[in-house]
């Protein structure tokens, strides 16, 4: 994770890269506060995609995101389609039968889990509406993806206090009770 002294040398690049911005000790403490979760590494490559794509001091926001999409590129992600294109290679050359109803095991985990929330394995080898399946597959993994993304996005403590949070409320009950 991000040290107070990388976390200083980055801002000191971005102020020599934006000399109009006027960097306070305030500005650093709140950088240091919200990036202290991104690898030293990263947060550096961050910085400098940011000089290179942007006119202005980037915000914490900012250096977030691209550190993010520096992380999401080496991913391994498969797109949508090339997830459904997995898919419909298992279904065609596999099919429920050979795996004698369990799933096949997907080149990434984000592939099983669409397929689950698409009705199962099963479900969509022995389907006759591959156009169908096609439209929700894709609508499932994109609100997949999003989820990641969002996740990623959240400060890891923001995360734990929305867990803790969530622990503690009870279930209500029918007619409002709890």
């Amino acid at each position: 994770m991000a040290t107070e002294k990388v976390i200083v040398q980055v801002m000191g690049v971005l102020a020599a890269a934006y000399p109009s911005f006027s960097l306070t000790r305030e500005t650093i403490a709140v950088y240091q506060r919200v990036l202290s979760d991104v690898p030293d590494e990263l947060l550096q490559h961050a910085a400098l995609d940011c000089i290179s794509k942007g006119r202005f001091f980037p915000s914490v926001s900012e250096l977030r995101d691209a550190a993010l999409s520096i992380k999401r590129i080496g991913s391994g992600n498969p797109s949508a389609f090339e997830a459904w294109e997995e898919v419909v290679r298992l279904v065609t050359t596999k099919g429920h039968t050979l795996y004698g109803g369990s799933v096949p095991e997907f080149s990434h985990p984000l592939i099983a889990t669409v397929v689950r929330q698409c009705g199962g394995w099963n479900r969509l080898c022995l389907s006759e509406n591959a156009i169908a399946d096609r439209a929700r597959f894709f609508e499932a993994y994109q609100d997949a993806e999003r989820r990641n993304l969002e996740s990623e996005r959240t400060l890891p403590q923001v995360r734990e206090l929305a867990l803790r949070l969530a622990s503690t409320r009870r279930p209500e009950l029918p007619g409002g009770k709890a």
